[in-house]
């Protein structure tokens, strides 16, 4: 249950990790086309970004949902095993 429990967490900071990157990757992209960038590009790539981002925040929480379950099976299971 530890294992899963660090795999989870590990899963989870990368997860941060690439919101956090998507995010300046969408910065860094508004900065390079400038005033050159219309307001419809802007906002199709902030929706793209945000697509992203909720797509890779679901996942996370799926994630630790199925890990919760997981939790509360093993603690039923070995409930009763405590000395």
């Amino acid at each position: 249950m530890l294992a899963g429990q660090k795999a989870v967490k590990a899963y989870q900071k990368a997860s941060d990790d690439y919101v956090a990157c998507i995010d300046k990757e969408l910065e860094g992209a508004i900065a390079k086309g400038g005033d050159k960038l219309k307001p419809e590009q802007k906002a199709d790539m902030q929706h793209v970004e945000a697509q992203k981002h909720n797509a890779a925040i679901d996942q996370e929480q799926s994630v630790a949902d199925r890990f919760n379950e997981q939790v509360k099976v093993f603690k039923a299971r070995t409930a009763g095993q405590k000395n």
